[in-house]
């Protein structure tokens, strides 16, 4: 199910924001297919506050680039629901991997 809310982000903005949410009925995690051409970024999440379930410390999460976000101070990662949220950029330290690390990730995503 989804719908259209007014949302205010960390830094104070009101945007329109989408919004989804599920029922549970015992069929698992959710998998997703990221586009190679969209995904090309990776962070480690440093910060879990108040999103435990959702952000796991030291993990390595996709980044998926947001101009919108970045002029906010958020990141859009695909967290363990595997769906792309945002999230305060100062959760998450960028790395850069070889090409060849991402290739490999890529394909077990």
């Amino acid at each position: 199910m989804k719908g259209v809310a007014t949302v205010r982000l960390f830094d104070g903005t009101i945007c329109e924001a989408e919004l989804h949410w599920y029922e549970a009925h015992g069929i698992g995690k959710k998998d997703i297919a990221v586009n190679d051409a969209i995904q090309s970024h990776y962070a480690v999440c440093v910060c879990n506050d108040d999103y435990p379930a959702s952000l796991e410390l030291r993990k390595l999460y996709p980044v998926l680039d947001d101009a919108f976000a970045a002029e906010h101070g958020l990141i859009r990662v695909i967290d363990e629901s595997g769906e792309d949220y945002l999230y305060p950029n100062d959760f998450f330290l960028r790395v850069e991997l070889p090409a060849s690390i991402e290739q490999a990730l890529a394909r077990i995503a």
